[in-house]
């Protein structure tokens, strides 16, 4: 009688704890989808009904002048009901979606959202080095990978720069796409690039923050799967191996979104569109999907490495030591330290370390890279960091897989002013970039706005504005990689 009892005691308070947290959820949801009222009113690019953009269903099928055929249909669906819809009051010169506005894609040399292919300028199609497929980022677009595009296409490389599915013409496509269309998007272009290079020539895969989750699970992928192309060198730029735990409750707002009078909260951020080639608004679906797409991702390197298969070509990863949006840890301890020991490297750009600025940091993030370089990995490993506390020089320091010496070697480098790291967006941008570069060309440049004021005023975060859009070391970036494609493929 006693334990029986203590059982339903027990019992009892599993009940109450149980009943406790779900009305706690709920009044969190509840309190978080009425403050979401108070956001900004949903445009025609948040509500368009874009429905032409293909599914993994039909993509499984489709070759690569069909999907261009969709792409098509795509951007005149999105003409007729989303910059054809932009009311009176939304044309204005910072709108990207009002045709004639000084942000429009159409005012560039050419709409940089859309999928382009470039042939080497001064090689023969028929010998070729070899070929490159570069996937861009979540709310992205294939602009911020034509920079490395240009890299591959001047080493004799030909480049396809794949548009993934959702992405490039509004941000309310992001409420209906998958990382199952994004992946099978990723398969139509690695097998139109083998075709266009041969089966002698080596293939590159390139991808950017979600775009380098993309191309990792389909390396993986073709591993396992003898009908997919397998690629020669693997390039990730802020790859999106893992994110913070926070984001699988990304999805919790299904659960009143769809209910129209909360309808705002499907949205994390409802931002004035004034940037061609990237949404600054943000669905919480796409993040949902980014965070399922990690997750698979990596349950199959753990699978793989477990049953001795994770024998993926070489992998050469550029990462910020600071990221706001992907974890730099899990690159190291879900990814790399699970590939065989070989060619693989990982470089890592420090925060700055000068000593005046060491006071405004939060915390100094030196113990993860301390404890990197006093372990013998199983890649190689460079940092570049400050060369002393007294100044913004910078130095590479640089050890081989399986060593725990680090060289060091002077650069003819140095932090910019004001620059206390990199992040996440400005990875793959050089400073001559003329929309997000020190000095930008573009009628908007972003790269240049220094917003002065008082707090709570701008409808654009602060710390969006502040975001470091340009990388001051892109050049050492680029040398890494000619020197990385020049090596034979293993």
């Amino acid at each position: 009688m006693l334990l029986s009892g203590r059982l339903r005691g027990a019992l009892w308070w599993c009940v109450r704890a149980i009943f406790t947290v779900a009305v706690v959820t709920v009044t969190i949801l509840l309190v978080r989808a009425f403050d979401a009222r108070r956001s900004p009113d949903l445009k025609p690019w948040h509500t368009a009904s874009l429905e032409s953009e293909a599914t993994s269903q039909v993509l499984e099928a489709a070759s690569f002048d069909e999907y261009l055929e969709i792409e098509a249909r795509v951007f005149a669906e999105y003409l007729a009901e989303v910059e054809g819809e932009v009311a009176s009051a939304d044309r204005t010169r910072l709108n990207r979606f009002f045709a004639d506005s000084d942000a429009s894609p159409q005012r560039f040399e050419q709409n940089w959202n859309r999928t382009f292919e470039w042939w080497p300028e001064q090689t023969d199609p028929d010998n070729i080095v070899g070929g490159a497929l570069l996937v861009h980022g979540l709310t992205d677009s294939p602009y911020s990978v034509r920079h490395i595009g240009r890299i591959l296409r001047d080493a004799g490389y030909y480049v396809l720069a794949i548009r993934m599915p959702g992405h490039g013409t509004a941000p309310v496509a992001l409420t209906r796409s998958s990382w199952q269309d994004w992946l099978a998007a990723v398969r139509i272009g690695a097998a139109h690039v083998r075709g266009q290079i041969g089966q002698g020539a080596p293939l590159v895969l390139g991808g950017y923050s979600n775009g380098g989750a993309l191309v990792t699970k389909y390396a993986l992928d073709a591993l396992e799967d003898p009908t997919l192309v397998r690629a020669d060198r693997i390039l990730l730029f802020s790859p999106m191996i893992g994110l913070t735990a926070f984001a699988q409750f990304s999805s919790w707002n299904k659960l009143l979104s769809g209910i129209d009078y909360f309808e705002k909260f499907r949205w994390l951020t409802l931002e004035p569109e004034f940037d061609p080639f990237k949404y600054n608004s943000f669905p919480k679906e796409a993040g949902h999907q980014s965070f399922l797409l990690t997750q698979v991702l990596q349950g199959q390197i753990r699978r793989m490495a477990r049953h001795g298969v994770l024998d993926l070509p070489p992998v050469l990863s550029f990462q910020s030591l600071v990221d706001s949006t992907v974890l730099t840890r899990a690159i190291v301890d879900d990814f790399y330290s699970h590939l065989s020991p070989g060619d693989d490297e990982l470089v890592l750009f420090d925060v700055n370390r000068r000593a005046d600025m060491a006071e405004f940091l939060r915390r100094p993030h030196r113990s993860f890279v301390d404890g990197l370089e006093a372990r013998a990995l199983p890649f190689s490993l460079t940092v570049i960091t400050n060369g002393g506390a007294d100044d913004g020089t910078v130095v590479e320091r640089r050890k081989a897989a399986r060593m725990t010496a680090m060289t060091t070697t002077p650069l003819e480098l140095a932090w910019p002013k004001n620059f206390y790291s990199l992040s996440h967006i400005a990875l793959m941008f050089p400073p001559n970039d003329g929309l997000y570069g020190a000095n930008p060309t573009a009628a908007v440049p972003i790269g240049a706005i220094q917003a002065r004021g008082e707090r709570g005023v701008l409808r654009v975060s602060m710390g969006n504005l502040m975001r470091a859009r340009h990388n001051p070391f892109f050049d050492y970036m680029a040398e890494r990689i000619r020197a990385a494609i020049a090596e034979p493929a293993q």
